[in-house]
């Protein structure tokens, strides 16, 4: 079993598409981690789960756009924030209905993942220096500080306490206008900007390697997505 993790989708099922079609990845026999914000951006949050669910060894990891989507789900109210951060879009992918096992998904979405090989995955970020269970989701799922002080050092960054740190939520264009990866130390940045202007990476845990998808704009030239709300 191989391991590859991806990062915020943000609803755009065609760039997803991509990166499994051009991964060696195997449903059946690798797993799949997803670093959170699978909603809300793009119009095909409904199909991004749906495929998803095809990888029977699945993990979702929270992301704040999961927490708001699973509350809709649960309640039936956009709560106004969620509406002008993409959540329409999450809405309206779901006019027919919500399937039971896309809200179990969203319902079931971890605070973070260690495998073993002592290898973290998380959405946002973490305090290194307090135990992982004693940690609030909050800092999981919209925490910026971990990824700033990465920023400060760059390649002579390192978190001891494990071998990688794989995390998303923070867009790494403003770094790297490329829309690769970025790695710094044994922190690594799998938001490229598919829920803005950017990419979706896929990535490969051990090696590093990774497969990406074009543009997401090219992919959905009809619609404004989440840079709608900037206007």
């Amino acid at each position: 079993m191989k391991t590859y993790v991806v990062g915020d989708i943000h609803g755009a099922y065609r760039a997803l598409e991509q990166v499994v079609e051009r991964a060696p990845i195997h449903p059946e026999e690798d797993r799949l981690i997803v670093l959170g914000d699978v909603s809300d951006g793009w119009s095909q949050t409904r199909e991004a789960v749906s495929l998803l669910l095809t990888f029977p060894g699945v993990i979702l990891l929270a992301g704040n756009h999961d927490e708001w989507t699973a509350r809709w789900m649960e309640s039936g109210e956009v709560q106004p924030i969620h509406a002008v951060q993409g959540g329409q879009a999450t809405v309206a992918s779901y006019r027919e209905g919500i399937p039971a096992e896309h809200l179990s998904f969203f319902q079931k979405a971890k605070p973070y993942f260690l495998d073993e090989k002592n290898r973290l995955y998380l959405h946002a970020g973490f305090e290194p220096d307090i135990p992982l269970e004693q940690q609030q989701l909050s800092v999981f799922t919209w925490d910026r500080s971990l990824f700033m002080a990465a920023a400060l050092h760059r390649e002579q960054f390192h978190i001891r306490e494990y071998d990688r740190v794989f995390i998303g939520h923070t867009p790494t264009l403003r770094y790297d206008s490329s829309a690769r990866p970025l790695i710094w130390g044994n922190l690594i940045n799998l938001d490229q900007g598919a829920g803005w202007d950017g990419k979706l990476t896929l990535m490969d845990a051990d090696s590093l390697e990774y497969w990406q998808s074009d543009w997401v704009t090219d992919l959905y030239p009809d619609e404004p997505g989440r840079l709608g709300s900037r206007r």
